[in-house]
């Protein structure tokens, strides 16, 4: 008997439980119909769908910046906090 790969046996369990993973079923729909059959509203979907992704990645960049400009601000207190400690001890020698 030939040994099928994991991923096919656990596609094959999922099938006869009724279910169907939604990333091989997204991939297998992708496959099945070619750029050149989508209709217009499936290439709006598509549109929109990237439309929030686009949202979402500029958003999370954003706090990327934000953070990286917070963690300068941080790192710069703590070094004023230790020059201004360090004159303190050497002006009381």
């Amino acid at each position: 008997m030939p040994r099928m790969p994991r991923e096919q046996s656990h596609r094959d369990a999922h099938l006869q439980e009724g279910r169907i993973p939604y990333k091989c079923l997204e991939a297998d729909i992708m496959a099945e119909i070619g750029l050149e059959e989508l209709n217009g509203l499936e290439m709006e979907i598509m549109r929109r769908e990237m439309q929030v992704i686009t949202v979402r990645l500029r958003a999370l960049e954003e706090q990327s910046t934000a953070w990286h400009h917070h963690k300068e601000a941080a790192l710069f207190a703590v070094l004023l906090l230790v020059f201004v400690a360090s004159l303190w001890l050497w002006i009381h020698q």
